[in-house]
């Protein structure tokens, strides 16, 4: 489950970074990238202990 969920933060970032990339608003882009390494590394990162349900 954990993997899966990670995938798609990764592919709702994804989509979100290039509609903020087509809108000539690259800095939102780069913030957008760096949240999503954060929250897959924190979902992929907790495999086997209890769930997230916050993360911070």
């Amino acid at each position: 489950m954990r993997k899966e969920k990670a995938l798609d933060l990764a592919a709702f970032f994804a989509e979100f970074e290039q509609m903020m990339i087509k809108k000539n608003r690259p800095l939102i882009g780069d913030y957008c990238r760096k949240k999503m390494v954060k929250y897959c590394a924190v979902y992929l990162n907790a495999e086997g202990k209890e769930p997230i349900h916050e993360l911070k």
